[in-house]
């Protein structure tokens, strides 16, 4: 799961229910991309969530109310990408390991 792009949904959510133009809001929820991305400046996965997230608020053209839906939709798809990727290295992993098992010292 990558609780970046969930994190960064809540973050709009916040900025558009405070109010304001749809430049203000967008800047509020860069500003927060930024501070999310300065906590862990060297985790890469963080990095690509964000990017990923941004990339689809960056080149969005239609009216900001529809923005949420979309971005929920990239995180969802990010969140599934990640688990089935997650499954077939436990399933490569696993495959591995019980070739390898009769050489490791425990």
């Amino acid at each position: 799961m990558y609780p970046a792009a969930y994190g960064l949904i809540l973050a709009f959510r916040e900025s558009f229910h405070r109010g304001g133009s749809s430049v203000e809001i967008l800047t509020e929820f860069r500003a927060f991309a930024e501070t999310l991305r300065q906590t862990r400046p060297t985790a890469v996965n963080l990095m690509w969530a964000i990017d990923r997230v941004l990339q689809v608020v960056d080149t969005f053209t239609g009216d900001i109310n529809q923005l949420d839906e979309i971005s929920v939709k990239e995180a969802i798809a990010i969140d599934t990408e990640d688990v089935a990727l997650n499954a077939s290295m436990a399933k490569h992993g696993a495959t591995f390991i019980s070739r390898i098992k009769k050489h490791i010292v425990s």
